[in-house]
């Protein structure tokens, strides 16, 4: 590897978050793909303006039934039919981010390739689409799945602990679960501190402290007790009723939540790991909590982008929608 490749690496890995960079090279894989099967052409940066046109109306339009079969039984995509603006939003992101990474011009900016983008959203808005989030585990859903988990097993304990944590610490997520490490777990008079030192917000590391207090932190300190963890991952794998020395990763935090989900008679589709994070802000909304509070704790770094989720709780305690 030359040093050009080796400076290149270096900005990759340090200009985007770890699901952002899988998500992106997912993403040009899909690309790449694409321009093979359509066009027999071998993907080589710069990309053209004029290929990524054609890939962005071919994605709006619709592909012909062989092209998306084709895809899909390749595993470049999850089912047929057309991909959904957002999706397609960041698979122009990751074109540009590519780009940036290797010092290229951004072929995706122009002003006509905003445009198609910005009509296709009107024109999908139109036609009744409506992007699906998962609802939000509020705190009357969360006390439900706490109670419903059984205390007295390790998977209980680890279960118990994963949820009082992800919620009460600041709407963690799952990925900042999973990547959770005793070292960074401070036991204090009321319960714990935590150093959440790096996160999707924060990629430079500053770190900031969450809480978890009084009652709240009974299940973390009834895991650590069973467990008896003194260093690495935070939460592990049981395997045969043994704590593994392996972490949790993010897609076992999220069926841990869908499994205790259903067992509380709730739709498990309906909800996943991002409504943890969804319900905190929720409720601190309910409770007419000021959003800068919030995002001190959740470590949203713009307000849009907790705008939704805060305005939902505000929108449920506005005593004029019960008239």
């Amino acid at each position: 590897m030359d040093i050009n490749e080796r400076i290149d690496k270096i900005i990759a890995e340090g200009n985007a978050a770890e699901n952002t960079m899988t998500a992106y090279n997912q993403d040009i894989r899909h690309f790449r793909a694409w321009a093979w099967i359509t066009k027999k052409l071998e993907l080589k940066f710069p990309i053209s303006t004029e290929l990524i046109e054609q890939y962005l109306l071919e994605n709006i339009e619709g592909f012909d039934p062989r092209t998306s079969a084709m895809l899909v039984d390749f595993g470049y995509k999850s089912k047929p039919g057309k991909l959904t603006i957002a999706t397609l939003r960041r698979r122009i992101d990751a074109i540009a981010w590519y780009h940036k990474t290797k010092n290229l011009e951004n072929p995706a900016s122009t002003a006509r390739i905003k445009e198609i983008l910005r009509s296709a959203k009107i024109a999908e808005s139109k036609g009744g689409r409506v992007v699906k989030k998962s609802k939000p585990i509020t705190l009357d859903i969360l006390e439900k799945l706490i109670k419903s988990i059984k205390p007295d097993t390790l998977i209980g304990k680890r279960n118990r602990a994963i949820l009082s944590f992800g919620f009460f610490s600041g709407g963690r997520r799952r990925s900042e679960i999973a990547q959770a490490e005793y070292r960074f777990l401070s036991e204090c008079k009321g319960g714990y501190t935590y150093l959440l030192h790096r996160s999707k917000t924060d990629q430079l590391g500053k770190g900031s402290i969450k809480p978890l207090w009084r009652k709240r932190a009974y299940p973390m300190k009834a895991w650590l007790k069973a467990s008896g963890i003194k260093d690495g991952p935070l939460f592990r794998r049981i395997i045969n009723n043994r704590v593994n020395k392996r972490a949790i990763g993010g897609q076992l935090v999220n069926n841990i939540i869908k499994d205790h989900i259903e067992a509380i008679g709730l739709n498990p589709k309906e909800y996943s790991a991002h409504g943890i994070r969804r319900g905190f802000v929720t409720e601190c909304a309910r409770r007419g909590m000021p959003i800068w509070d919030i995002m001190e704790l959740t470590g949203h770094k713009y307000m849009r982008t907790v705008q939704g989720y805060f305005e939902q709780g505000e929108v449920e305690r506005n005593p004029c929608g019960r008239l």
